[in-house]
């Protein structure tokens, strides 16, 4: 599904759950879709482009992106290499399962991915102003930073298991917060 809006506003697909495979735009405005539990492939968007995923299954990039922000409730979500995301405004990814990021993810605004049951993995830079990493509502569930993470302001890292890095993982930011409710 290719979402054209030339002259901005919403493009509103929430009111029933759809079985989109591939979503892409062009224009400026938002875009908001309820994919029900079917699986969605993030295409390409206009860089002034609002993405809202109110519900899908699992939630992967099929191509590199830059456009305005970002919001994904979702099964999963996981960022394919070399498809590196440039996200302007904010990005708010919350998904039940797993979130794995394999290529940069550039956030200028506040930049936050949420896991309810599963574990984070970033495998390529992570930036933002504030970027918040959570993976703590269930026991088990693991935050691992393979690379940097780079918050303009903070860095809040919060995870139910043991937090881990990789040897070539960085957080910088002034504030950083850490918390493990590993026993």
């Amino acid at each position: 599904l290719t979402v054209s809006l030339a002259g901005g506003g919403t493009a509103d697909f929430s009111a029933n759950a759809n079985n989109v495979a591939l979503l892409n735009g062009t224009g400026s405005g938002t875009i908001k879709v309820n994919n029900g539990a079917n699986a969605l492939q993030l295409g390409t968007f206009a860089a002034t482009q609002n993405v809202d995923i109110t519900a899908a299954g699992a939630i992967g990039t099929s191509a590199a992106a830059t456009f305005n922000s970002l919001t994904a409730n979702g099964a999963s979500f996981t960022q394919a290499a070399g498809n590196t995301y440039t996200i302007a405004g904010t990005t708010n990814v919350t998904t039940t399962g797993a979130i794995t990021l394999n290529a940069a993810y550039n956030g200028t605004g506040n930049t936050s991915f949420t896991s309810t049951a599963g574990n984070i993995a970033t495998n390529a830079a992570l930036t933002g102003d504030n970027v918040t990493l959570t993976a703590s509502t269930v026991a088990g569930q693991t935050v691992t930073t393979n690379a940097a993470v780079t918050g303009t302001t903070s860095v809040n890292i919060s995870s139910s298991a043991a937090l881990s890095d990789g040897a070539l993982a960085t957080i910088t930011a002034p504030s950083i917060g850490l918390t493990s409710t590993f026993n």
